[in-house]
């Protein structure tokens, strides 16, 4: 397939770290976006992916001139999850057709902005792909005000078509909410060894700057843990 990718990198440095803890909601506005009354969305996400929303937007633009025909896909894990997902809100009220999956997406937005999502890419544009008891789609509460947008492929075990799940609504508690996380995030639930490998490849360690991604190895809790202290990193 002739294909145009728009990928955003997750969490690598302590910048990142401080983007995914600025999590009060604000009102949503971005580029190329109209219509989304109510919409509030994650302080951090909309503000890194407002950043680059125009420059994204000028390359993609770019690469369709220059191959006509193409189809376009965004795409992200973690931190980069929100940022696909709010890119593929800019790219489409700029009028640019994509297909979005992302990986280990934490909730982005409240309910309105979800509704939005979903309104904008519905099911077969818009793939939200979690792994196991991963924790991270599970941090940042409903209590706070936020919501999933649909729709959630559940990869239960294995990275085989009999261990993918298409699971309904917005928060179906038959998927990934159905196995609480355990990690490094508030309440027990954050990164960790799910969040670290989908659909049988690493997504390497948040602090190595993806130096380990793609290496074939799935991670080891225990080696991700050492990188949040310092120890137990592979030379």
């Amino acid at each position: 397939m002739k294909e145009i990718v728009l990928a955003f990198r997750g969490t690598s440095n302590l910048a990142d770290f401080g983007t995914d803890f600025a999590q009060e909601l604000v009102d949503y506005q971005s580029t190329g976006v109209t219509g989304c009354n109510g919409c509030q969305a994650h302080k951090g996400f909309l503000a890194a992916w407002n950043s680059v929303a125009q420059e994204s937007l000028d390359a993609v633009n770019a690469q369709l001139s220059a191959n006509p025909g193409y189809n376009v896909t965004i795409t992200g894990h973690s931190l980069g999850a929100s940022l696909a997902a709010l890119a593929t809100l800019t790219f489409d009220g700029s009028g640019i057709d994509v297909t979005t999956y992302t990986f280990g997406e934490p909730r982005t937005g409240n309910p309105a902005w979800a509704d939005f999502v979903d309104q904008k890419a519905p099911q077969g544009k818009m793939f939200r792909v979690t792994h196991a008891n991963d924790g991270v789609p599970q941090t940042i509460p409903t209590s706070d005000g936020y919501r999933h947008h649909s729709t959630e492929f559940w990869q239960k075990d294995q990275a085989t078509p009999a261990g993918v799940f298409q699971c309904s609504g917005q928060e179906p508690e038959d998927c990934n909410n159905s196995v609480r996380g355990t990690g490094l995030g508030a309440n027990g639930i954050g990164i960790n060894a799910a969040h670290l490998e989908y659909m049988g490849v690493s997504t390497g360690d948040p602090l190595d700057a993806g130096s380990t991604a793609c290496n074939g190895k799935p991670p080891s809790i225990l080696e991700t843990i050492g990188g949040f202290l310092g120890i137990g990193k592979n030379d």
